[in-house]
Order: structure tokens, then C-alpha cells, then sequence
């Protein structure tokens, strides 16, 4: 059966820099009738304000999806190596170091 979550109907926070959406239990969210899908674990709506981003944090062993769809958004590996993500772009990276993303204007 398909449950479907309204974005109204989600958890999520708004920090200023970032208004985010929880498809599924996140953080602060818990709801025990969507813990995940089989392997997939996190489905976050994120709109990250100008400028502003995800500082240094670890990611452990996971593939991460991004799909930009107004702006631009930025990933940065601990090497100091960035990619860059324009609107209309989507992008699929292997994890398992320390990395920041933000949106650079």
C-alpha cells in the first residue's frame, strides 16, 4: 500500500538558514509508521537560505542524493575539493568522510 505525507503533515524545523521537510523519522521527528524505506533511511526537503549551508560533518558508509532545484548548492569533501550544483542538476556521491554543502550565493 502507498501512504501518502503531505509536506504539511511532515516533521521539520525551520532554523533560519534552513527550512526543512522529514519524509521520514529525523532528528527531532519520530513517527513510527515511517521509519524508511528497506535500505533508505533519510528523504529531507531541504531550502537553504543564500550563503548559508551544512558546516563540517561526518557521514558514515552512505550514498547521498541531491537534486537542486532553484539556486545553486555546493558539496565540499574534507580534501577541500567542491562540486558544484547548478538548478535542474542532480548529483550522487559516496560518502564516508567528513563534508560540508552550502548554498554559495
Amino acid at each position: 500500500m502507498i501512504n501518502i505525507s503531505r509536506s504539511d503533515e511532515r516533521g521539520g524545523g525551520n532554523y533560519g538558514w534552513l527550512d526543512t521537510k522529514y519524509t521520514f523519522s529525523f532528528n527531532t521527528y519520530h513517527d513510527p509508521k515511517f521509519m524508511g524505506f528497506r535500505n533508505l533511511r533519510v528523504i529531507n526537503e531541504d531550502y537553504v537560505a543564500a550563503s548559508q549551508g551544512f558546516g563540517t560533518h561526518g557521514h558514515a558508509d552512505m550514498e547521498i542524493i541531491s537534486v537542486v532545484l532553484q539556486g545553486a548548492l555546493q558539496h565540499r569533501k574534507k580534501t577541500d575539493q567542491a562540486v558544484g550544483l547548478d538548478a535542474k542538476i542532480f548529483q550522487i556521491q559516496r560518502y564516508d568522510r567528513q563534508a560540508d554543502e552550502r548554498r554559495p550565493y
